[in-house]
């Protein structure tokens, strides 16, 4: 048995977090989002529902409302997935010397999945509300409790990315190719500055 923080709600105050979102009869309806929205990640696309049920029970559950900032750049990064709402991704541009946006994230969008990978890893960019949203977010350390616990390999699940994103990189392999060569290879983590 692992050491864990066990987090209860009164029914009061999940009433109050109900109210407040307006989700009384949409929260099971968001959490099969957030259940699919994980396992349609490149990197989860393995896990079986137990697995993704139980990396469901990591996250935590964010309201903004419009306006609100999810995060600053160089803030410390985690996994953010949007479940209800809309945030835009802005960066602070020299050229036009003002913040530009650079996406626009929708429901079972997913940003900062890199920083379950890289520990200490800092946003760079800002996260704002553009509508009412909730999005659920993830730690690393959790993360790493949930791929210790349940024996998976982290280099497999960030190849498994890797592999899938083959085409946006016009990369002149094919996918068979490369996952041939999957046992070879490992994933090593550099940061700005490391020699």
């Amino acid at each position: 048995l692992e050491d864990c923080v066990l987090l209860t709600m009164t029914d009061r105050a999940l009433k109050q977090f109900l109210r407040k979102y307006q989700l009384q009869g949409r929260l099971a309806m968001v959490m099969k989002g957030v259940d699919s929205t994980l396992a349609s990640l490149r990197m989860l696309s393995r896990l079986g529902h137990e697995e993704i049920a139980q990396l469901r029970m990591g996250l935590q559950l964010r309201t903004l409302e419009k306006g609100d900032i999810l995060f600053h750049k160089d803030e410390p990064s985690k996994l953010f997935l949007v479940c209800d709402g809309e945030l835009v991704v802005s960066r602070f541009m020299k050229k036009p010397n003002k913040d530009v946006t650079i996406r626009r994230l929708a429901p079972k969008d997913v940003i900062g999945i890199e920083s379950l990978f890289i520990p200490g890893l800092s946003s760079t960019t800002t996260v704002q509300a553009k509508t009412k949203s909730l999005v659920a977010s993830i730690n690393p350390t959790a993360f790493a409790s949930f791929v210790r616990i349940n024996a998976l390999d982290p280099t497999k699940l960030v190849l498994t990315d890797v592999v899938e994103n083959l085409d946006i990189f016009d990369m002149p392999f094919k996918k068979s190719e490369v996952k041939a060569f999957l046992p070879q290879c490992t994933v090593t983590m550099h940061r700005k500055g490391d020699s």
